[in-house]
């Protein structure tokens, strides 16, 4: 409470700063324009105040707790579709995070997160999310990284919710397969997909997050070689030199396999500030240098390095103004993991503003980044940001 108090205060202070000076300049000359800044600086102030009202007293997270719950009502479950259907167990996930944090806040409604905790896992066990044919007694598992990663929290989740340990063998055979194969690898790396020769830093973040989680609720030790080797691994063969930041792929046939990209720098330091977490800091404190744009209280993350002028592609989502979507929205989650409300206010004040000057249309070409706020994903990923 006290860190949120003194980034909105810092916030606040810049705003009103800012207006009370153009105010003094103003007024002596042209006294109507020094009363207009004069009004703005009070609005503005009221406003930035508001955004931490409504996160103190819960109204944002509630809205968001709303729509993960029509999300989960409807049949079928709305998680995405075209390029999105993929990160269904993403979007389920994200989810079933923010759920377990919202139900630490409001112990009433206990027995409907577990209710919707256990909808996430018959979902997630369940074509079209589920790759496999059956996972329920399943011992034999193939490099679905990204699915096993994400369906382990999930299950990982439920039991820290519910106290029930129905699904604890899954949740350990999963773990256990997890463990030995990032050691088995020489990278350190499991496939995120088994019929594509590729590995991602981020992916194996989600991985190395989900068997410290396993970790923490069984105290058992399965995390702690895996986090060791990869975190030696990354720091010798997938740094980039220039940034200090981590390189978005380890697969030298992925495009632009060597440089940083906002959505996986983001994505990593969501999950790694928890097992991790000076490692993390170290390199979010690098990323906010090298790729945030802010401009005093709003701020954004580049998809590329400063001077890179590149098209958006299927994981940067749009690109407007320089901004990155996915590395924007990925780092609602980064900064409050990595503890820098400053950054995660500014953020949220970006979303206000951009979402305010499109349905006004000023600027229609926010159209793009305004339609991702629509998603699942985009919603669970923010849900789950602002509970934590």
């Amino acid at each position: 409470m006290m860190n949120a108090v003194l980034a909105l205060g810092t916030l606040l202070l810049i705003e009103i700063g800012i207006f009370v000076l153009l105010t003094l300049l103003l007024m002596p000359r042209k006294r109507g324009a020094g009363w207009i800044f004069l009004i703005l600086s009070i609005i503005i102030g009221g406003a930035q105040t508001g955004v931490w009202v409504h996160d103190a007293i819960g109204v944002r997270a509630s809205r968001y707790y709303s729509r993960i719950k029509g999300f989960l009502d409807a049949s079928p479950p709305l998680l995405g579709e075209g390029a999105y259907k993929p990160l269904a167990i993403v979007t389920l996930s994200n989810m079933a995070e923010g759920l377990i944090c919202y139900g630490e806040k409001h112990t009433d409604k206990h027995a409907e997160i577990s209710a919707y905790l256990e909808r996430i896992i018959d979902i997630s066990m369940k074509k079209p999310v589920c790759p496999y044919t059956t996972m329920r007694t399943r011992s034999v598992f193939t490099e679905h990284g990204v699915y096993l990663a994400h369906f382990n929290v999930i299950l990982n989740m439920y039991e820290q919710h519910t106290k029930d340990t129905v699904w604890q063998s899954l949740h350990r055979r999963i773990s256990v397969y997890l463990a030995r194969r990032t050691m088995a690898s020489s990278n350190k790396h499991v496939r995120s997909y088994p019929d594509l020769p590729f590995q991602w830093p981020a992916d194996q973040s989600v991985i190395l997050y989900s068997l410290y989680l396993y970790d923490v609720l069984h105290d058992d030790t399965l995390s702690r070689a895996p986090i060791k080797a990869w975190l030696e691994y990354m720091e010798r063969n997938g740094t980039d030199q220039e940034t200090g930041l981590h390189i978005s792929s380890i697969s030298r046939h992925v495009p632009l396999w060597d440089e940083p990209r906002g959505c996986a720098v983001s994505w990593t330091l969501k999950y790694m500030a928890y097992f991790a977490p000076d490692h993390a800091r170290a390199l979010w404190d690098r990323y906010r240098k090298t790729f945030k744009k802010e401009y005093l209280i709003v701020a954004g993350f580049r998809e590329y390095g400063p001077g890179i002028d590149r098209d958006s592609d299927i994981d940067s989502g749009p690109i407007v103004y320089d901004i990155g979507m996915a590395a924007t929205g990925f780092a609602f989650g980064a900064a409050k993991a990595n503890k820098d409300l400053y950054t995660y206010y500014q953020l949220t004040n970006a979303l206000s503003l951009m979402t305010f000057i499109e349905r006004a249309g000023f600027a229609n070409d926010l159209h793009a980044a305004t339609d991702v706020l629509d998603y699942p994903l985009t919603a669970a990923v923010l849900f789950n940001a602002a509970v934590h």
